[in-house]
């Protein structure tokens, strides 16, 4: 916050930030503040195989990368708004739709979107399509976030779950919440899994 103008360049991306938050899906509450710049970024897990479409929204200016993996070296430009739109309007620039992206299932990809606010009214949202999923805000159970040691570097981040380790082994599940799919990485011995909802019900168990 306290940080004038409307360009993403004018944010100050190497010094810490007033605040983080958690998000439940690639949208930020709109109407916020003034005056401010957020990063939001993570990783982006397809679940299918395909050529995807990705857009964004927003107010003021905004970008949208996307990495060749989860790398965020690698991230190239997909889309942008450089004045203004409405919360979800998807069609008002060119700029705001990427070109067909084919992206593979399981795989992992760095996702990031910067967002700069001026005055009056804001909303940043990032959309996709792709086999299966119909123009929509990419929900969290596509999501985990990004992890970095340097504390100071930090934005906005999903909510996924938390490694669980032991002296051998890693195992990392995803997403949270769970939708559809559920990705376990690291197992290489047995290992059983309990789900439990939010009331505190156990919905699954299996080895």
């Amino acid at each position: 916050t306290g940080v004038s103008g409307t360009a993403d360049s004018q944010i100050p991306l190497s010094k810490t930030p007033t605040g983080t938050g958690e998000l439940t899906s690639f949208e930020v509450p709109t109407n916020w503040a003034d005056n401010f710049g957020e990063r939001i970024r993570g990783y982006l897990y397809p679940t299918v195989t395909g050529t995807y479409t990705f857009w964004i929204a927003s107010d003021d200016n905004s970008e949208l990368y996307l990495s060749t993996n989860e790398n965020p070296a690698n991230k190239i430009l997909l889309a942008s708004v450089s004045v203004w739109t409405n919360s979800r309007q998807w069609n008002k620039y060119p700029t705001q739709q990427s070109n067909p992206i084919n992206l593979t299932a399981g795989q992992k990809y760095y996702i990031e979107a910067l967002h700069k606010e001026g005055i009056s009214g804001d909303n940043l949202a990032v959309a996709w399509s792709g086999p299966g999923i119909s123009q929509q805000v990419i929900a969290g159970s596509y999501l985990s976030p990004y992890i970095t040691t340097n504390k100071t570097n930090q934005s906005r981040i999903i909510p996924y779950s938390l490694p669980i380790t032991d002296k051998d082994n890693q195992m990392l599940v995803y997403p949270n919440p769970v939708n559809d799919f559920l990705f376990v990485q690291g197992i290489n011995t047995d290992y059983k899994i309990e789900l439990y909802n939010a009331l505190g019900k156990q919905v699954l168990s299996q080895t």
